[in-house]
């Protein structure tokens, strides 16, 4: 019995460590396990910044009050992208009224900027949200001041922020202003002397 015990302390003494060993070897992962968990867990971080820019984008969006600072303007079908100022370059919306800036420096314009700002009423809005990863729309029509005939716009907005808008003019011509979406209190643009009130 003696020798039966001591072969089993001998026998349990020599496979213990082997099945340690084995564990910590199981264990600890491999380089490559190791940046693939890093990358869901980045891809996880990402997924969640998104979603949560998405539904701070919603909710000014959807109160309708904010601010699209451009960076680019183009003018006609086939024009050429211009770099502007955001702070004179804009469409805001807030509640019905907007405001429609464009502003060239250098140049001569009715609103002491270069440019024109236009401004008038919200009569339709429509924001659509409805695929999460996909771009937020808006379109809607504008009565500016004065007037009476309705001008369409529509907008299309990354989770980021960063958006295009399209409006056509009266004579047919599209003008499209490209950058970032704001909320009123973010912004910071300079309104130029409107052509009407």
């Amino acid at each position: 019995m003696k020798t039966t015990l001591a072969q089993l302390i001998i026998v349990l003494g020599l496979l213990l460590p082997m099945h340690v060993i084995s564990q910590q070897q199981s264990d600890t992962l491999s380089k490559k396990e190791i940046r693939q968990l890093e990358k869901q867990k980045q891809k996880e971080a990402d997924f969640k910044a998104r979603a949560e820019e998405r539904s701070k984008l919603l909710n000014i969006l959807n109160d309708s009050s904010f601010v699209l600072e451009a960076t680019l303007v183009g003018v006609g079908s086939m024009g050429k992208d211009t770099p502007v100022s955001s702070r004179t370059n804009f469409f805001a919306i807030s509640g019905d009224d907007i405001v429609f800036q464009v502003a060239f420096a250098g140049r001569l314009g009715i609103n002491g900027l270069g440019g024109v700002t236009n401004t008038g009423t919200l009569v339709s809005y429509r924001v659509d949200a409805k695929k999460p990863n996909k771009p937020i729309f808006i379109n809607g029509k504008i009565r500016p001041n004065p007037g009476t005939i309705l001008i369409p716009f529509d907008i299309s907005i990354q989770d980021n922020g960063a958006a295009q808008f399209y409006i056509s003019t009266a004579n047919g011509e599209r003008i499209m202003l490209s950058g970032f979406i704001k909320s009123l209190a973010e912004s910071k643009v300079f309104e130029g002397t409107p052509y009407f009130r």
